[in-house]
């Protein structure tokens, strides 16, 4: 038996926890990556504890995660108060919901098995789970302590990361949700000097809106647009449309313009109020109903609504209020101008939602356009309607999907073929139509994303140092080879980006830090294209005729179509990475049989190539 044992979740004062280990003879437990990263940091042994977690234990983990997110709010004295104008609010937020449930869980389970199978007799904690492991404890006759923590959880858009190059510096940080809302009021100040905004749309022609589209990555597209006589309408509602000066130009060759949702505030703000007065009383009662909540969120007839009652109830708040005002002011949007109809792409997202089932009053049609490659394994089924992938339904009423391949895996998921527009990638035109001669530049890309993090297995602390040990292995061996230079591409999304940047401070390799660029140019001045789970950037490079290594950090990689035609040089082991490595670079053989495969698989992947954007324009226009 362990007498004493410390459990630690995300970070503390590096004083206090040194304090208690020169105090105390403790066994020390990581309970997420994150205090795993703090500990190592600062060269305190630890056992991280997740490790403790068999798969059985992980699979239930996924299986009440969903449980939860899909049925917290079933109750139906509470169904009725979180509906508002036919949304029920708390699905607009079930996948981010989905990511917070799944880390309490993680850490959840972890805490019942260290005390289970270390059984100790104290326990010094320091966790947003205090009040559980309390329970627990008194349950177990365990003696415990707690040190102070003031984590607050938050969901997956709760926090912003900034980044951009200045010249070949990269510039990355993350702000609060709040702030970067703040700086986008800013933002919109000089968008409305450049008259990039429209408060007026002409109603002699068809408008058609698209819904968090990134101009530049859809140049070719919003191009076909205008050749139709348009009004084309931005509504990009996480992020600004024109971040960059390309994107200014684009706008304006174009002639597309921006939808700023509180042009219309003026006309129903007593509405706004009134509404978000009204559901704060709501919500307010409904945190009072403790015992269906303490009932609910409990494990081993255990609660932990005490535990996430503070950061549950203020996310719910913070985050039902937003859709308040954007559902009124969507509504009003759409009363005043005749939509013809709408293009997206992320439509699980909470904004991308509320427009679209507001959009269903009106009888505007919606079409999802595939945005990248979609891992097909059976594992993902669970997690598909979070994702907006074709193992599950869409809100969207017809799908746009690159070619025959997705088609007929979306049709075997029980989709109507009816439904399905085979419209090939507008955003892949440019790669297609790509024709600069390639320069040598004996440049090596590393297209960096992040663990794949959909499930409880892939969101350990085992999982991310897994999908470290390969970065920096990859860093290592480039380093290692004469006349070639390393460039690093974090994935675009924040998280990722961030956790990217810095892992990367702490490599010793030389290499350059790419944020934003111009991916053809890029990619084709490359020997290799080094990336993971078969991401898009791997397609991108085979349309460029790059040769791919894909690290394929689990079984369900090797199940995707582009890797089981070897159109990538799968690699799962680290130990084989300096090998493929070279042989990609200097085995004539190998590269010839890796573009031969690529041109196979595009060709049963990719229709209409270099001619989707034209091809698309005209499916949208038809509505």
């Amino acid at each position: 038996m362990t007498e004493k044992i410390f459990l630690l979740e995300k970070t503390i004062n590096e004083q206090k926890i040194l304090n208690l280990i020169n105090n105390e003879n403790l066994r020390i437990f990581s309970l997420d990556y994150e205090s795993h990263h703090f500990l190592e940091n600062l060269d305190v042994v630890h056992t991280i504890g997740d490790t403790f977690l068999t798969n059985e234990i992980l699979q239930t983990i996924d299986d009440i995660s969903i449980n939860t997110t899909e049925k917290w709010h079933e109750n139906e004295l509470l169904k009725k108060d979180f509906n508002f104008n036919g949304v029920l609010l708390p699905h607009l937020l079930a996948p981010e919901f989905l990511i917070y449930f799944r880390h309490i869980f993680l850490v959840l389970f972890t805490v019942i098995e260290i005390i289970n199978q270390i059984n100790p007799k104290t326990i010094f904690c320091s966790t947003s789970l205090n009040d559980f492991i309390l329970q627990y404890c008194k349950m177990k006759n365990i003696k415990i302590q707690f040190i102070e923590n003031d984590t607050i959880s938050t969901l997956y858009h709760d926090e912003i990361n900034i980044k951009f190059n200045i010249l070949k510096i990269p510039i990355s940080f993350t702000i609060t949700r709040k702030k970067y809302f703040k700086l986008l009021k800013i933002k919109k100040l000089f968008d409305y000097i450049l008259n990039l905004f429209i408060t007026d749309i002409d109603k002699s022609k068809k408008s058609i809106l698209l819904l968090s589209f990134d101009s530049s990555t859809y140049e070719e597209l919003l191009i076909e647009f205008s050749k139709l006589n348009l009004n084309i309408l931005l509504f990009n509602p996480r992020k600004p449309v024109v971040s960059s000066f390309n994107d200014f130009k684009i706008i304006k060759k174009t002639k597309s313009h921006i939808i700023d949702l509180n042009i219309y505030k003026k006309n129903c703000l007593e509405k706004i109020d009134y509404e978000t007065e009204k559901l704060s009383k709501n919500l307010d009662e409904i945190w009072q109903s403790d015992e269906y909540f303490q009932k609910f969120f409990s494990i081993n007839d255990i609660s932990f609504w005490n535990s996430i009652k503070k950061s549950f109830i203020q996310i719910c708040n913070s985050r039902f209020l937003e859709s308040i005002e954007r559902i009124l002011l969507l509504n009003e949007f759409f009363n005043q101008n005749n939509i013809s109809s709408i293009l997206e792409w992320a439509e699980v997202g909470q904004e991308e939602q509320e427009c679209i089932k507001i959009s269903k009053k009106f009888g505007i049609p919606t079409v999802m356009l595939q945005h990248g490659k979609y891992p097909i394994s059976k594992k993902w089924i669970p997690f598909a309607k979070f994702l907006a992938q074709f193992q599950s339904s869409f809100i969207s009423d017809k799908q746009a999907v690159w070619g025959n391949f997705t088609k007929n895996h979306a049709i075997e998921y029980g989709h109507n073929k009816e439904n399905l527009i085979i419209s090939g990638s507008p955003r892949h035109d440019k790669f297609f139509n790509f024709s600069q001669a390639k320069q040598k530049s004996h440049k090596i890309l590393f297209a960096t994303t992040g663990p794949f993090d959909t499930s409880a297995d892939t969101s350990t602390t085992s999982a991310k140092i897994y999908y470290e040990n390969f970065v920096k292995q990859v860093c290592k061996i480039v380093s290692q080879i004469p006349d070639k230079k390393l460039i690093i591409k974090p994935h675009p999304s924040s998280r990722y980006t961030q956790e990217t940047m810095n892992l990367l401070k702490e490599i010793d390799s030389p290499f350059e830090i790419v944020m934003d660029a111009n991916l053809p140019d890029l990619i084709s001045q490359c020997d290799m294209v080094i990336t993971f789970n078969n991401s898009t950037i791997a397609l991108e490079s085979i349309i460029l005729g790059v040769p791919v290594i894909s690290i394929q950090t689990g079984k369900w990689a090797e199940e995707d179509e582009i890797a089981k035609m070897n159109a990538v040089l799968s690699v799962s082991k680290i130990e084989q990475l300096e090998k493929e490595i070279n042989k990609v670079l200097f085995d004539k053989p190998t590269k010839k049989l890796l573009h031969e495969n690529g041109l196979k698989f595009l060709e049963s992947y990719m229709a209409y190539q270099g001619k989707s954007s034209k091809n698309l324009a005209q499916v949208m226009n038809d509505f």
